[in-house]
């Protein structure tokens, strides 16, 4: 409940982020996370949030890589020591940052993954069921309102094009109806001298003419 009051009390996309990985955090008494969304275009997932550690090294990940492509391929719930990871080099960046056992929660929406988020910390875990299903549910939230704020993100830049468009729209109509002004003037002058001057030499049609 907490966290859709929070997820409901903003559209702004880098604060619902930041704001609901720091109440993850929180609730389960975790040290660390980070927030990944998939790229538009790509095989990778971006880091758009995280908190209690310092993610060099981590900005980008494969999803074909470690435990976090691993959950967001499957779109399972992973939690795991941080030793069973196949590759050395991250197993070494991730016990010098301290942690010993990493949780990878899929962030899926309309059921599919857009995105990660990985929690954790230098002890050992053990989640009750129930938690892993409150967790996920979280996780689910998350998506939800990660794709409303983009769907709000782009609805304004959809009225800001409008709205530039319509700014442009009335100033040619004023650049228009201004140089149009004088000759139209001009014309009304001439056609109405002309018929003033030589109206018993023209024709019915000729005055109409000059009338129109």
């Amino acid at each position: 409940l907490e966290m859709s009051r929070f997820l409901s009390s903003t559209t702004d996309l880098d604060e619902l982020l930041e704001g609901a990985l720091d109440k993850v955090l929180s609730i389960f008494g975790l040290e660390a996370g980070r927030i990944y969304l998939k790229e538009e275009t790509g095989p990778h997932l971006v880091l758009v949030a995280h908190k209690g550690m310092e993610a060099s090294g981590l900005e980008r990940i494969h999803i074909d890589e470690g435990f976090s492509g691993e959950a967001f391929r499957t779109r399972s719930f992973i939690s795991r020591d941080v030793r069973e990871l196949g590759d050395r080099d991250r197993v070494a960046l991730l016990k010098g940052k301290g942690f010993r056992t990493i949780v990878c929660v899929p962030l899926i929406y309309a059921d599919r993954a857009g995105g990660i988020m990985n929690l954790a910390t230098g002890n050992t875990i053990r989640m009750k069921p129930q938690e892993i299903d409150l967790l996920t549910a979280m996780g689910n939230q998350i998506a939800v309102a990660v794709n409303h704020a983009r769907l709000y993100q782009d609805l304004n830049q959809q009225l800001r094009v409008l709205r530039e468009k319509k700014e442009m729209i009335k100033f040619f109509a004023y650049s228009v109806s201004h140089d149009l002004k004088s000759p139209a003037v001009g014309i009304h002058g001439l056609a109405r001298r002309f018929q003033e001057s030589y109206h018993d030499m023209l024709d019915e049609r000729g005055r109409s003419y000059c009338q129109q």
